[in-house]
């Protein structure tokens, strides 16, 4: 039987196998499709269509091994993510991907999400803090005293849970490389290793263009000699998309103007050659990945059957196209003839020597680190962090401890939590993250909600000061 007949019969055996987990440990350079789960104004069935024939598609690929299914990404208000990834699994005959977003998730639906997608054959998890809802009291533009409405369960918590109770599920987390300025830059690494120490397995960057961050992010791992798998999320993008990535409507997404005024162009043409910048795009992204030590990526935005259809044909050829780094490199530059891919000219790389035909792989000397510099600590944020270090590590009787935990903790954090951001009160991020940043900030280090630079540049800076900089990468432990 031809397997693009019958992709479930021959593509998977839930029970047995998991072809996404196998390319991963092999190192077989592999695509995920990402399908979002529709949104609830129409019936689940008629609304999985769409899905469930780009999912069909996808399973027709020999180089994909795997169905990325969102939480709540498009729309605030989804069809039940478990059951999509049961049925876009089952269409595709490729193992599911479940995106487990921590907005409004609670110990209980995530145990809930888990336990119901093990019983249906789902093995792999991805992890995330969440953005802002786009709707509603608790949205970034919205009155800052409905945020609290609105709870996240950072993804550090989640994978450092799921790791107790679900010792079956392969579990991933995400990355946003695409920062341009030191404290967001690190923030994003620090963070990653520590979800790495808790458990993840396999890392997702976010979106984005910037080749050069690519290659940043694949250096800094090489250099902390970290192995793990990792996979660049690529997007192809609609015209509207084009547009409202511009206007900053997408949180972490970044462009510079003038990659934004190129794809303007593009998007103004006729749909056929859209469609061609887009495939010639994507396709020299998905070379350079593979180029770069990319274990994979995951292609977003593959709205129906004939796009999906078209964009995998291109991925699957795009690799061979381009023997060796130099050749991909020099095809990269010459599309898009010298245009600056960072949204700032002041714009912060953590290594130098990026994207030059010599250095494909990290090199101390072809790239030297550059770290900083950090923001300055304030002397309050000094203070606390001194003094209240002192206080806990005395000889005070546990219950004073504990009256002291709920009187900084304003009754909502903990003592581990605290010390994890310095004594600084994690309150002050408006989704009350604890172990790090999310990806949503601006380029320019403003945090999701407009209202202030990232709370967890006070938490770098204190630690930087204090010399305590490995705190920000530590593992752990179960702390929901």
């Amino acid at each position: 039987m031809d397997v693009k007949d019958s992709p479930e019969q021959l593509r998977i055996q839930f029970d047995a196998t998991n072809p996404l987990a196998a390319c991963l440990q092999e190192g077989k350079f592999t695509v995920l499709v990402e399908v979002d789960v529709p949104a609830k104004d129409q019936p689940f069935d008629s609304a999985i269509t769409l899905a469930r024939q780009v999912a069909r598609q996808a399973g027709r690929h020999e180089i994909v091994s795997g169905i990325a299914v969102t939480d709540r990404l498009r729309s605030d208000e989804t069809h039940d993510n478990v059951e999509a990834a049961s049925n876009l699994q089952k269409a595709s005959g490729l193992p599911a991907v479940l995106h487990v977003s921590g907005r409004m998730t609670t110990r209980a639906r995530l145990a809930e999400l888990t336990g119901r997608a093990l019983s249906e054959g789902v093995r792999n998890v991805l992890l995330v803090s969440g953005d802002a809802p786009r709707t509603g009291p608790g949205r970034a533009d919205g009155p800052r005293a409905a945020w609290r409405s609105i709870h996240y369960l950072d993804s550090v918590k989640m994978i450092a849970h799921l790791r107790a109770i679900r010792p079956d599920l392969r579990l991933g987390a995400g990355v946003n490389p695409f920062k341009y300025n030191p404290a967001d830059v690190y923030l994003q690494y620090f963070k990653m290793i520590r979800k790495l120490a808790g458990g993840a397995e396999f890392i997702v960057a976010h979106a984005g263009w910037d080749m050069a961050k690519l290659q940043e992010l694949q250096w800094y791992l090489q250099m902390r000699e970290i192995n793990s798998p990792v996979l660049a999320r690529l997007a192809v993008l609609s015209p509207d998309e084009v547009r409202r990535i511009h206007d900053g409507v997408y949180p972490g997404v970044f462009v510079s103007r003038e990659l934004a005024a190129q794809m303007q162009r593009e998007s103004s043409l006729n749909a056929n050659q859209f469609m061609a910048a887009q495939l010639r795009r994507i396709g020299l992204q998905v070379a350079g990945c593979a180029l770069l030590g990319f274990s994979g990526v995951q292609i977003a935005g593959l709205r129906d059957e004939a796009t999906a259809r078209m964009v995998l044909a291109r991925v699957e050829a795009a690799p061979s196209e381009y023997p060796d780094y130099p050749t991909w490199l020099t095809a990269w530059k010459e599309y898009h003839d010298g245009v600056t891919f960072a949204p700032a000219p002041d714009a912060f790389y953590a290594f130098s020597g990026l994207l030059t035909p010599d250095a494909r792989m990290f090199d101390p000397e072809a790239g030297r680190q550059q770290q900083g510099p950090f923001p300055d600590a304030r002397l309050p944020d000094r203070w606390r962090a001194a003094f209240w270090g002192r206080i806990f590590a005395g000889e005070l009787p546990d219950s004073v401890k504990d009256r002291l935990v709920r009187l900084l903790g304003r009754g909502r954090f903990s003592r581990s939590e605290l010390e994890a951001c310095r004594y600084l009160y994690p309150g002050k991020c408006p989704k009350g993250l604890v172990y790090g940043a999310c990806g949503g900030a601006g380029a320019d280090g403003i945090c999701e909600f407009r209202t202030q630079r990232c709370f967890f540049h006070r938490v770098l800076a204190v630690a930087a000061y204090r010399r305590e900089l490995d705190c920000l990468e530590r593992e752990v432990a179960d702390a929901l």
